[in-house]
């Protein structure tokens, strides 16, 4: 995640990488054409705690923490039925919400929260275990783009450029 001060000044600049877990839950419908070919939409919800935290870049007077507390997509699937094996594709749109904290040598300084918008896409593959049950691995990579918010009670003007890459483990009950 990059955030810097809308003014340019680099004390301002943090550049840091996330860290954290999430769980959530997930749900769709897949159709099966002729051939193997198999398509579907899907939508997951997940909270958890994803963050980052560390110094602007070249200085040791301001901190911040941004985390993200809850993810969630709508997605199209395509994939390709070997035996109980299914490789895949997905994309589709996303949303979040994200909290920001700056301290100052270790004084509270400024906080925001903003919700954020934006696309992902991904490859996994499912295997199924039975009939109605399923397994899967999966990774995403997802791009908020640019957000501009304003930090309380400072009122400064920052914009923060966020992108995840997310490792997923899935189950699933077919009915």
């Amino acid at each position: 995640m990059d955030y810097f001060w809308e003014g340019g000044d680099p004390i301002w600049d943090y550049r840091l990488s996330s860290r954290g877990g999430f769980g959530g839950i997930f749900a769709g419908y897949n159709h099966q054409l002729d051939g193997g070919v198999v398509v579907g939409l899907e939508g997951d919800i997940g909270w958890g705690d994803i963050k980052a935290t560390g110094n602007a870049v070249g200085s040791a007077i301001y901190t911040s923490t941004t985390k993200l507390d809850w993810t969630g997509s709508g997605r199209v699937r395509v994939g390709y039925a070997l035996d109980r094996f299914m490789p895949y594709v997905t994309g589709g749109f996303t949303v979040a919400r994200m909290q920001f904290e700056e301290k100052s040598l270790g004084n509270f300084y400024s906080q925001a929260s903003k919700n954020l918008t934006g696309w992902t896409l991904g490859a996994g593959v499912e295997y199924a275990a039975t009939e109605n049950w399923t397994v899967r691995g999966e990774y995403r990579y997802t791009h908020y783009g640019k957000k501009s918010f304003v930090a309380t009670q400072v009122n400064e003007n920052w914009e923060a450029r966020i992108r995840t890459h997310d490792f997923r483990l899935g189950v699933a009950y077919k009915f």
